[in-house]
């Protein structure tokens, strides 16, 4: 029988090298955001080598919230993580 070099990547036959991460569908690989819940709803996690863009609500501070919960996640798992602000 004929073959094709294409190989569907599945959850389970990936793995993640770095700690602190995990295999996602498609090849990606997967970093927590220090939250279960958020984790759930962004399908796993946040792809490792992604940008992502908070935009604070004027009259709440629950991104600061996130921003400690996600920095606290990358320096627990030996991640490297930057957040820069534009004040």
């Amino acid at each position: 029988t004929m073959r094709g070099s294409f190989q569907r990547k599945t959850a389970s036959s990936a793995s993640a090298a770095d700690p602190g991460t995990r295999p996602g569908l498609h090849g990606q690989t997967l970093i927590s955001t220090g939250l279960v819940d958020w984790d759930r709803l962004l399908g796993g996690g946040l792809a490792l080598g992604t940008l992502s863009l908070i935009i604070q609500d004027a009259h709440s501070g629950q991104h600061l919230n996130f921003i400690r919960y996600f920095l606290a996640e990358a320096v627990a798992t030996g991640q490297n993580a930057a957040w820069y602000a534009a004040n």
